[in-house]
């Protein structure tokens, strides 16, 4: 492969590159923006609307579980703050994540 070819390539990938993480940051844009959007919410909520802003990029892996455990709030709070961001279901806000990332 030619000097050329090699530039063209990595250019090539570079923007491939580029345009994958302004859809990301796009996306943990957009949930940060709807959890701003949420009116009022609890002590519990804000430990979870924190944790989320913070590790964006882990939810994916997470599950209601170990969300409660890592934010120190109960399981049913997750799952209605899910609810609260317009999933019905956590499995739905998740794959939407997944799909985003």
């Amino acid at each position: 492969m030619n000097k050329n070819s090699l530039n063209i390539r990595n250019n090539y990938f570079k923007n491939i590159l580029n345009a994958t993480i302004i859809s990301f940051l796009m996306k943990s844009q957009d949930l940060i923006d709807k959890i701003r959007s949420l009116k009022k919410l609890t002590p519990s909520e804000t430990k979870i609307a924190e944790y989320f802003s913070r590790n964006y990029t882990e939810i994916v892996f997470e599950n209601v579980t170990s969300i409660s455990q890592k934010t120190g709030v109960s399981k049913a709070t997750v799952v209605r703050f899910i609810s609260k961001l317009g999933y019905h279901k956590f499995s739905a806000f998740r794959n939407e994540l997944r799909h985003s990332a």
